[in-house]
């Protein structure tokens, strides 16, 4: 889209959202799914070693058992944050839709606009 159409749409979306709280929510999104999944995979390398080491001292069936039914009650609800955290990305999505950033789609600015690119900071 040209420039021009761009700032055009830009001053008549409803709601105004400057580059610096754009960039700023866009880290945080991206910083929350990845300790989320950092967790899970934590979680994950957590239960095996409990698995693991269970049966190397000899624990009971039903013990580990327990152990199974407990860490994968804590994987899912994992799982279920995960959902809900993609759930309010969209959400916030289709407000973003109505700004003035509209055109921005994933935060990346046009190849072949010319646009100067901003600085990001690292997230992680």
């Amino acid at each position: 889209m040209p420039q021009k159409l761009r700032n055009e749409r830009a001053k008549e979306a409803r709601y105004h959202v400057t580059d610096e709280q754009f960039h700023r929510l866009t880290d945080k999104i991206k910083g929350t799914y990845s300790r989320l999944d950092q967790t899970r995979c934590d979680a994950l390398r957590l239960e095996a070693e409990l698995l693991e080491v269970a049966e190397e001292i000899g624990l009971e069936p039903k013990l580990t058992q327990e152990i199974i039914t407990r860490s994968s009650t804590c994987l899912e609800t994992m799982r279920d944050t995960r959902k809900n955290l993609v759930a309010v990305h969209n959400f916030t999505t289709g407000i973003r839709m109505q700004t003035n950033q509209a055109e921005r789609g994933a935060g990346c600015y046009g190849l072949f606009t010319g646009e100067v690119k901003p600085e990001l900071r690292v997230v992680g």
